[in-house]
């Protein structure tokens, strides 16, 4: 055995796999969403600036694997590594206009002393239990969720900047072992999902849905402008602003539902689409359209996932992934519990 094949590394790993990859996709999609999360990870450890010698990219079919080696400075610097991929998978996702081409990921991550040693075709690989591991901790998440293994907790819960991030769990792994990991969560991240992973959450557990005031006003215009808006959505861009002008909408009826002869008047961020509560909707859309495209999708994510996400809402639509157009379910419920809602849009 030469020196390569001996040599022992402090390893932090970073095991990521593509959620539901060969479902619905063709192979040219899934050629096409492989290049992309390679990509994304190169990109990543540029932006870390993690040099070629200190670390060992292992691609897993629909995944990748990153084995970082003797690098303690940042601390963290996989579980940084991981949000940025998760933010960049999101921005990828933004951009494209067939959902094919569009993926999420699920990430474990881990830490050991494992070894170097050569592969089949003589390159850096590196073997030990804590790549294995890191793999396990990964097969326990769901899409955009990132898991921790006890070394790795051990580290970060004891550093301020994560204070309340980790949720932890009692997972039964091969051979039965029981382990424990930990879970991420930064429920204002809206590229992370912070929901516990299914494989925790009892089959009895219920999460009922939750439809407030402002998201019922959402709903409205979804029913309101469905047919109206088929014609509108041609570029990438598009059913982000759409839902995004929806959002603000919602809030500006809601704003004026709720004034009074009392009530300073407040801010209409589309009050130049809204004469005496008609709506311009061509004239609203072109309005968020003319904004920064990038801060566009990012605020169309984040409300997404602050008032659909979060409040269980995401199955009363026909597509998840857009939450333009209600499913009969999803005008059934707000017509049942807000039709005053519903009339103060202009639909009696």
């Amino acid at each position: 055995m030469d020196e390569l094949t001996a040599k022992t590394v402090r390893a932090k790993y970073v095991f990521l796999d593509i959620v539901g990859y060969s479902r619905n996709r063709s192979v040219e999609a899934q050629t096409y969403i492989i290049n992309a999360m390679n990509e994304i990870a190169k990109t990543a450890i540029q932006i870390h600036r993690i040099p070629r010698r200190k670390y060992i990219p292992l691609s897993t079919g629909d995944g990748l694997c990153i084995a970082l080696l003797d690098i303690d400075t940042p601390y963290d610097v996989h579980l940084e590594m991981s949000r940025t991929i998760l933010f960049n998978i999101n921005k990828h996702n933004g951009m494209q206009d067939n959902t094919s081409r569009k993926f999420e990921v699920r990430i474990g991550i881990n830490e050991n002393t494992d070894n170097i040693v050569k592969d089949f075709s003589g390159r850096r690989n590196i073997a030990g239990a804590g790549i294995n591991y890191a793999q396990r901790i990964m097969d326990m998440a769901d899409n955009s969720q990132i898991l921790l293994s006890s070394p790795v907790h051990a580290t970060l819960s004891q550093r301020e900047k994560y204070t309340n991030k980790f949720r932890r769990f009692s997972g039964v792994i091969k051979h039965g072992e029981q382990i424990e990991v930990y879970q991420f969560i930064e429920p204002e991240n809206y590229t992370l999902n912070s929901e516990p992973p299914s494989r925790f959450v009892s089959p009895k557990r219920k999460f009922e849905p939750n439809l407030s005031t402002l998201t019922a006003f959402y709903f409205a215009f979804c029913i309101k402008f469905k047919d109206q808006v088929k014609n509108l959505l041609i570029e990438p861009i598009d059913p982000y602003a759409l839902r995004l002008t929806y959002v603000y909408l919602a809030k500006d009826f809601l704003n004026m539902y709720n004034r009074t002869e009392f009530t300073i008047d407040p801010y209409y961020t589309l009050k130049h689409a809204i004469t005496e509560r008609e709506v311009d909707i061509n004239k609203a859309l072109k309005i968020i359209k003319n904004s920064n495209a990038s801060m566009v999708i990012d605020l169309a994510d984040f409300y997404m996932h602050s008032l659909i996400h979060n409040n269980n809402l995401s199955s009363f639509f026909k597509s998840e992934s857009e939450k333009i157009y209600l499913t009969a379910e999803g005008e059934k419920l707000v017509n049942t519990k807000y039709p005053e809602v519903i009339e103060y849009v202009g639909f009696k």
